[in-house]
């Protein structure tokens, strides 16, 4: 018999009692703010993704965290999830095409880098630039050329394939 996995609870005191969300398989009801529901999900293992373009000869990128391959195969699909508050997705979406940079273990300060808000997020950073506009993170894993089939309105965030 398999051991079950530890129900995961966060470590914030801003998980409480309410009757907005309720935990499957379970009577009891939590509210979680914005920011322990982060913190909630930070703890599921995933990929990060660079989402990066060039607009105008100038790159731009964001970081998703929320990233998944094979959502299809035929035709290829990968899936992200974007802010609706972000305001360099317009820049990078309106491009002809997008560079998908899977980053490696050793690019926490690219990725830091690159999803703050100030600054030149490419600064120092080694990139690759197709013709048709796709910018590829050097050192990154994988590299995914790809362009936008589909947005999906998602409470705060557009899913995109």
């Amino acid at each position: 018999m398999r051991t079950p996995f530890p129900k995961l609870q966060p470590q914030s005191p801003n998980w409480q009692r309410s009757g907005r969300s309720r935990e499957r398989g379970s009577n009891q009801d939590y509210d979680l703010d914005s920011a322990t529901l982060r913190e909630t999900f930070g703890h599921f293992p995933s990929g990060v993704a660079a989402l990066c373009s060039d607009r105008n000869g100038v790159s731009q990128g964001i970081i998703a965290s929320t990233f998944t391959v094979g959502v299809s195969l035929d035709p290829p699909l990968v899936m992200f999830a974007v802010q609706n508050s972000s305001r360099t997705w317009p820049l990078i979406r309106d491009g002809e095409r997008i560079g998908v940079s899977i980053l490696a273990a050793d690019q926490a300060q690219v990725r830091r880098q690159i999803a703050s808000k100030s600054g030149n997020r490419f600064a120092d950073v080694s990139v690759t630039t197709t013709p048709s506009g796709a910018v590829f993170l050097d050192g990154a894993g994988l590299w995914l050329d790809c362009s936008i089939e589909s947005e999906t309105p998602a409470g705060t965030t557009q899913w995109c394939c």
